[in-house]
């Protein structure tokens, strides 16, 4: 099974909700669909600095239905980002196998009605 790295940027705005999917349409050599036993979407300040917000799977990912998977981090999590620029990778465990899906750089810019106003 081969994977291409993605290299996609984010932008977030500190304090919201961060969400979207995966879909997997590959299918393993008995013709069913991929099934993660492990998942991780960690964002860093430097590469090999200490994590600032991560999910994994069961913790902010999620198998929504078969080959699809939520990945989300919550509000209070990117409420303790500072705005500025951070690293992020998304790792998947595929039995024995890992791969790296995504990467890139997260921007996370400050919010106009702010974190702590409740809305």
């Amino acid at each position: 099974m081969i994977f291409e790295v993605c290299k996609k940027n984010i932008e977030i705005v500190q304090g919201d909700t961060v969400a979207f999917g995966l879909e997997f349409e590959e299918v393993n050599d008995t013709g069913d669909f991929i099934d993660l036993t492990s998942a991780f979407f960690t964002v860093r300040e430097s590469y090999e600095g200490e994590i600032k917000a991560q999910s994994s799977l069961g913790n902010g990912i999620a198998k929504e239905e078969v080959g699809l998977y939520s990945v989300s981090l919550s509000h209070e999590q990117t409420a303790e980002l500072t705005p500025g620029t951070y690293y992020y990778d998304m790792q998947v465990g595929i039995d024995d196998d890992i791969y790296t899906i995504f990467t890139g750089v997260l921007t996370v810019i400050p919010s106009v009605t702010g974190v702590d106003d409740n809305v």
